[in-house]
């Protein structure tokens, strides 16, 4: 319990108003389809479609919550800050850590494309990670 108390007492630090993480409001980016990248084998081993919310700063909080097909998913409580940077090919990006309700912990990142497009990841501490994107 105490470990819950800590991590609802940290705040999320905005960098970079681009992305949007770093808004007081809730907003939410909306995917329709969703990979999961093995960090043992160095390739994409799943692909679903379906609808997949994801909403940031969530019921004046700055937790992160995923709704998939329209049901709640699960719950990611912040506790860091937000970092930012960008890549080579001109995605910015930005990530925070998160617990989610079982207490993993996975580092959120949200990126921005130059064309406005945006993908998220939730990516564990092996690697490997989850990747919500839009699949034309």
């Amino acid at each position: 319990m105490k470990r819950w108390t800590h991590v609802s007492l940290y705040l999320l630090f905005a960098l970079s108003p681009q992305l949007g993480l770093s808004q007081s409001e809730s907003f939410v980016r909306k995917y329709n389809a969703v990979a999961l990248y093995d960090s043992e084998i160095e390739d994409y081993s799943d692909f679903s479609e379906g609808l997949f919310l994801i909403t940031f700063n969530a019921e004046e909080t700055n937790d992160v919550v995923l709704y998939t097909n329209g049901s709640k998913q699960d719950r990611y409580y912040t506790y860091s800050c937000c970092e930012s940077g960008s890549n080579d090919n001109g995605v910015t990006y930005e990530y925070l850590k998160a617990l989610n309700s079982k207490g993993s912990e996975f580092v959120i990142t949200l990126y921005s494309r130059e064309d406005g497009t945006s993908f998220v990841r939730f990516i564990f501490s092996n690697g490997s990670y989850i990747e919500y994107y839009n699949k034309p």
